[in-house]
């Protein structure tokens, strides 16, 4: 999943905006323009002409690209050029797209100025929250039965294996409702007893009695419509195209004839089961592509396409087909399956071979050995799509991947476990345990981004508490704080997400934080945790936008801060001028005015960045008092304003870096002389033109590196060739 962030939050935050899904994903044809967004969705036709490039225009749009995976291989630079057109177009706006990650390729947006997150698989915390929600809202429930399903999830290993997104969490939970407590006992007989229910449910909620008709050979049909999209690489068809494939293979499935013609027959499975659903009125898509994938492997199966679906190993869209034909197979029909896949040799082939072993329950011991040995050329991992393709193998790649005296190598050591905390299991903390103590700190850290995948309190007992106290932790809840108070206590913290004060209040009674970022909360109206932390010598408060002063900061012995403030605009001179130890200060967000001469008297600065926003403009009037100085970024607000300002940084004498829009740039006095910058950055282009580059050397005679938004051969040539110029 990626995640385009734009430039400032604008006012009354942004419109969601998802593009119609059947357009990329269906025949080929043209992609959406602004005004088709609204399509195939209840709000069509409600919105004023014009509105969606209305809200586009104006930067307030959210917009979703969803399933960028399920568009066929061939068409996916077409689409992405779509959405490269789209954000040149429309900037200012927020863009997410998302896939699954091995359809992609690692930072695959990343030109486009997309950030790429991983959307992790449900932990044991969240399973057990899910339950019991779903619970509450199918009330009435036996409230015993809420229990009994979550006892299960827990002792079970099995069933907590499947129990890894909401769509299979709602299945079980419904089943063990349905079932009054007895649950299939794999992913096969999971799915198996989820299409028998939905081939039934909306008859049996209505009280209609219809023809009776037996599950297979309903299956038999939905099974071709399925194969036929995978086969196509489409996730929907059209209804005369579904009509069509259903009269061709009613022949062949006498018994459904007591419905009618194919028309009939389609009209019955869209109306009266659960497993289709009409986006538009021309087309047709299962409710969710588990049950394609599940049905077109049935179809696998019964023509014996052994070596169809081996061909397939490389493409994304085939490889939870693959897995589900090795499930469902009789045992000559796996080994026929995985013989294909190592016949066929690529790596990806191979590791989906290694794969399926999971879902095959029976397997000549031989064949099995052959996968093993053939994966084993392919561990430890060396790139992350291959840690990633690992660890949805499940626990069997635990037994195969290197114990870290093995994996010295901080790259190994790094891929290995990323492809351990892919397990979804509680059998992988073990393994990761052992990696506590690696000396790579890129792996240390890797251990500790795990942490949410797992039981709270039992990785913070096996695997935080063997990090080294200087190791930065991150914390996303009120449970991992106190698990970290209990077992793991660190003065170096990172709090991400609606952790609350009270949390925040008990931890920090315990241990005296040195560095404290407290990021992305909305719960947060004061600072007051942060009142007697006399240790503290770095914070950073960072869009926290339910504010309501900043008491909390005032009197503390920090030496850096950063401070980006969103949602009301807090005073922010009570709190620099009690900083008397300040030595690096980040500015960021939104702030009542306040002036650079406001910091506490004496303070000896080293680096001042400040891209805020103010009610007015403060300029960089006071910079001058600080002469030891050496780095200094200014962002609209700060930067100067007319010519005269420029003498507020002309006395910074050990200023080596320097940071200044281009508009503020070419305001620059003739004569002025700043000898001791090396590095200029320049976040905005030059404007008006490269006049400004051939003044460069004269007003920062040691100037070595050159950075910004212009034209970097242009720039290049006006310019001595000691000087490097580079374009970010």
């Amino acid at each position: 999943m990626a995640g385009r962030r734009r430039r400032a939050r604008p006012r009354g935050g942004p419109r969601p905006v998802r593009p119609p899904p059947a357009h990329p994903h269906r025949h080929g044809e043209r992609l959406p323009s602004p005004r088709e967004f609204l399509a195939a969705t209840p709000l069509d036709g409600a919105a004023p002409d014009g509105w969606a490039a209305r809200v586009l225009r104006g930067g307030r749009a959210l917009l979703l690209v969803d399933g960028f995976d399920e568009i066929p291989a061939a068409e996916r630079d077409r689409a992405r050029d779509w959405l490269a057109d789209l954000i040149t177009a429309y900037p200012g706006n927020r863009w997410l797209v998302t896939s699954r990650p091995s359809a992609v390729r690692q930072d695959w947006l990343g030109a486009e100025g997309f950030d790429e997150v991983l959307l992790t698989p449900m932990t044991p915390d969240h399973v057990r929250a899910f339950v019991t929600r779903w619970h509450a809202a199918a009330a009435p429930v036996d409230p015993a039965l809420e229990g009994r399903l979550l006892e299960s999830v827990r002792t079970k290993p099995d069933l907590a294996r499947l129990a890894t997104n909401p769509l299979l969490c709602g299945l079980i939970c419904a089943l063990h409702r349905e079932r009054r407590g007895f649950l299939p006992s794999g992913r096969k007989e999971l799915y198996t007893a989820a299409l028998s229910m939905l081939l039934h449910r909306r008859d049996r909620e209505r009280g209609l009695r219809l023809p009776d008709l037996a599950e297979e050979p309903q299956l038999q049909l939905l099974q071709r419509l399925a194969y036929w999209l995978i086969r196509n690489g489409r996730t929907e068809l059209d209804r005369d195209r579904a009509e069509a494939l259903i009269a061709d293979a009613l022949p062949a499935v006498p018994a459904v004839r007591v419905l009618g013609e194919a028309p009939a027959v389609f009209r019955h499975f869209l109306e009266r089961s659960g497993l289709l659903r009409a986006p538009t009125a021309d087309t047709v898509e299962f409710v969710h592509r588990t049950f394609q994938d599940f049905l077109g492997a049935r179809a696998a199966l019964d023509e014996g396409s052994f070596g169809e679906l081996a061909a397939h190993a490389d493409d994304d869209q085939w490889e939870d087909v693959i897995r589900m034909a090795v499930a469902q197979g009789r045992p000559r029909d796996r080994a026929g399956i995985i013989r294909e896949l190592l016949a066929r040799g690529s790596h990806r082939s191979v590791l989906l071979a290694l794969a399926s072993l999971e879902y095959a329950d029976e397997l000549d011991p031989v064949l099995r050995a052959e996968v093993e040995r053939q994966a084993g050329r392919l561990i430890p991992p060396t790139v992350v799509g291959t840690a990633r393709e690992l660890g949805r193998i499940g626990p069997l790649v635990l037994e195969l991947l290197p114990p870290p005296e093995e994996a010295p190598d901080g790259a190994a050591a790094l891929y290995t476990v990323q492809a351990a905390g892919g397990v979804l299991s509680e059998r992988a903390i073990p393994f990761l345990a052992r990696y506590g103590g690696h000396p790579s700190y890129e792996v240390r850290a890797e251990l500790a981004r795990l942490w949410p995948r797992f039981e709270t309190r039992r990785y913070a007992a096996e695997v935080i508490s063997l990090l080294p106290p200087d190791q930065n932790v991150t914390a996303v809840s009120d449970e991992e704080l106190a698990a970290l108070a209990d077992f793991s206590p660190r003065r170096d913290l990172n709090v991400v997400g609606e952790v609350t004060g009270e949390a925040l209040t008990a931890y920090l009674r315990e241990v005296k934080a040195e560095y404290l970022t407290v990021r992305g909360n909305d719960l947060l109206t004061d600072l007051d945790f942060l009142k007697g932390q006399d240790a503290l010598v770095s914070v950073e408060i960072s869009h926290c936008s339910g504010l309501r002063n900043l008491d909390g900061l005032r009197g503390l012995p920090v030496r850096s801060a950063v401070l980006d403030l969103r949602g009301r605009s807090l005073p922010l001179g009570p709190v620099l001028a009690d900083w008397t130890s300040l030595r690096d200060l980040v500015l960021r967000g939104t702030h009542a005015p306040w002036s650079l001469d406001g910091f506490a008297p004496g303070v000896a600065l080293n680096s001042v960045n400040l891209y805020s926003v103010t009610p007015e403009d403060a300029g960089p009037v006071g910079l001058s008092r600080h002469r030891r100085l050496r780095s200094v970024s200014l962002g609209e607000c700060w930067a100067p304003r007319h010519p005269g300002e420029w003498q507020e940084l002309a006395p910074l004498t050990e200023l080596a870096e320097l940071a200044v829009t281009g508009s503020a740039l070419r305001l620059a006095p003739d004569g002025l002389c700043m000898p001791s910058v090396e590095e200029l950055h320049v976040p905005r282009a030059f404007d008006g033109g490269l006049d400004l580059a051939r003044r460069l050397p004269a007003i920062f005679p040691r100037l070595r590196v050159l950075s910004g938004d212009f034209d970097e051969a242009a720039v290049r040539a006006l310019l001595p060739s000691h000087i490097k110029v580079i374009r970010s």
